[in-house]
């Protein structure tokens, strides 16, 4: 079958052609590619003959997986900055179950303010869509780096109406040779 690794339990992998053991027959495992299911695949049959080398039986096994939710998550964990200069990012947030996702900021970076692409401030509490996740605008608060300042994680909680994940995103600010002061 095809998006599947069927195994013995002796290791032997099992491929189009392998003869195998009565004993090899009694405990076939299989294992589906990560995140594949009936729903979404066709996996195919296993075709299996026995012969006595005069008589021979054929017989076909389907394979069903069941689906199982997966927690969505963020493709990011980290983005840089320049220590005085607002610059703009944008989130991914991976859903492979095709579920409706609620995102919640929990918690923004002390260090700096964190607006959307039209300029609209966020605020922890704030429900964001998936749209709402492009352009995001950091900027940092004056001659804050994160060599002498903790900036902060921007923690979104995203939930699928199953299950919620908390994902935090660090924010690293470089330093800039800010010019000498007289004074």
């Amino acid at each position: 079958p095809s998006g599947l690794t069927l195994t013995t339990a002796d290791g032997v992998l099992l491929e189009a052609g392998t003869q195998l053991t009565t004993s090899q027959l009694s405990n076939l495992s299989f294992a589906s590619a990560e995140n594949a299911n009936s729903d979404l695949n066709s996996f195919g049959n296993l075709v299996l003959t026995a012969s006595d080398g005069s008589n021979s039986s054929t017989s076909n096994i389907s394979f069903t997986v069941t689906p199982v939710n997966d927690a969505p998550s963020l493709e990011e964990s980290s983005f840089s900055f320049t220590e005085d200069t607002a610059s703009s990012f944008d989130v991914s947030v991976v859903e492979v179950d095709g579920d409706t996702i609620t995102i919640t900021v929990d918690q923004l970076p002390t260090e700096g303010t964190l607006t959307l692409a039209d300029g609209s401030a966020i605020t922890a509490g704030d429900t964001l869509t998936i749209q709402n996740l492009e352009g995001l605008v950091f900027t940092p608060n004056a001659d804050v780096n994160s060599d002498t300042t903790t900036i902060g994680d921007l923690i979104l909680s995203i939930a699928d109406g199953t299950v919620t994940e908390s994902n935090s995103i660090s924010l690293v600010v470089s330093a800039v040779n800010d010019a000498p002061v007289l004074g």
